[in-house]
């Protein structure tokens, strides 16, 4: 005896919210963009930083639908005595961050940048490094015992990959294919000088 066929499954209606849920992952997919986002960022966040950054931006922009500060660009009066703009704060700190892993703090980056102060007009003196006797390392901070020698398969055999101070190394070496060339991106005679043995007057 055949089987009675399988009724189809009810559609969801309209306005649901299976229906809903599949109706914002578009827009709010599109807000997490940062280079081809929406003008209008969907509004709440459900926890989705990337969002909450897109909609405060937008939520910024919309406070200040033109410059109010043009009129202060010209005039005489406005260019001996300028006087402050106006300007829109930011509901967090997330608008004006370049980028959301300025969150991430570690013994590496520090913490995030104080508030309201930028470090990088500072003296330089914060930067400064005297290299004397100090150990030479790699790009990771490993102390280098050896520079000069690769590690090897016994004494004379060949190199081994292994040696991960050997793989550092590779990567700053110049991978130009004919090292040997003359006029060079870096300058003439970067690897020699051109010599003539023979009359070119002809030229």
């Amino acid at each position: 005896m055949p089987k009675a066929p399988t009724p189809p499954a009810s559609a969801s209606p309209k306005g649901t919210t299976a229906s809903k849920t599949s109706s914002d992952a578009g827009p709010k997919a599109a807000a997490r963009n940062t280079d081809s986002a929406s003008s209008r960022a969907p509004s709440g966040d459900d926890g989705d930083l990337a969002l909450k950054q897109a909609a405060e931006t937008g939520a910024m922009a919309a406070a200040m639908p033109f410059n109010a500060n043009k009129p202060g660009e010209h005039g005489f009066e406005a260019g001996v005595d300028p006087q402050p703009g106006i300007t829109i704060e930011a509901p967090s700190r997330l608008p004006p961050a370049s980028t959301l892993s300025e969150r991430q703090t570690n013994d590496k980056v520090g913490t995030q940048a104080p508030e309201g102060r930028n470090a990088t007009i500072a003296p330089l003196d914060r930067v400064r490094v005297d290299s004397s006797g100090q150990m030479l390392t790699t790009n990771q901070g490993v102390r280098i015992a050896d520079n000069q020698n690769s590690l090897k398969a016994g004494p004379r055999g060949p190199v081994l990959l292994e040696d991960f101070i050997l793989r550092e190394k590779i990567t700053h070496f110049d991978h130009e294919r004919i090292p040997e060339r003359i006029v060079h991106a870096r300058g003439s005679a970067a690897h020699g000088f051109f010599e003539c043995y023979d009359a070119i007057t002809d030229l």
